[in-house]
């Protein structure tokens, strides 16, 4: 930290009579007086420090909001986002077998809610875990081999598959606010 030091007033700043001004002239180290200058330097370190903890604060905040969100079937669970100024939740819902060249619906337990995003998931093998597939999916190759996944009336899941898909599962998150 600096330690100013008072200077002294030898002469004041006048304006001559041709109009151009002559400075004030100072001796010694600053012409400020001393206490100004140390009160204007502690204030800067307080805000410094202030500062400090507030950044702390943040990164605190950052690594909570980069958490991992342990999602469990059947469970909502806070997403750590907010839509409109409400929090956004999430839901995993098991829906079961997938159909064989039909549909399949499911309640997803929820009502008095907004839908946020569309709903993901995944259909995973019955037989193999290594046999995966997202849901929607969609077959660029083959139409009929597509997965639809949509949200319909009274909070329910629609899934329909053209192909006999029930040697998969399906999982589904689905994300809303609450009304």
């Amino acid at each position: 930290m600096v330690e100013w030091q008072d200077g002294t007033l030898v002469s004041p700043a006048r304006v001559n009579e041709d109009g151009t001004i002559t400075p004030a002239v100072y001796d010694g180290a600053t012409p400020l007086a001393a206490n100004n200058l140390n009160k204007m330097q502690e204030d800067l370190l307080q805000e410094m420090q202030k500062s400090y903890v507030e950044i702390k604060a943040l990164e605190q905040k950052i690594k909570e909001l980069e958490q991992p969100i342990n999602v469990v079937e059947g469970q909502e669970v806070e997403t750590g986002k907010t839509v409109g100024g409400k929090t956004e939740y999430q839901k995993r819902i098991n829906v079961g077998t997938l159909p064989n060249n039909t549909s399949l619906v499911v309640s997803t337990g929820l009502s008095n809610i907004q839908w946020t995003r569309p709903p993901e998931g995944f259909a995973q093998s019955k037989t193999s875990q290594a046999n995966v597939m997202p849901l929607p999916y969609i077959d660029p190759r083959d139409a009929t081999a597509s997965i639809s996944l949509s949200l319909i009336s009274e909070y329910r899941i629609a899934i329909v598959t053209c192909q006999d898909r029930s040697s998969f599962y399906g999982i589904v998150d689905v994300f809303y606010v609450k009304n």
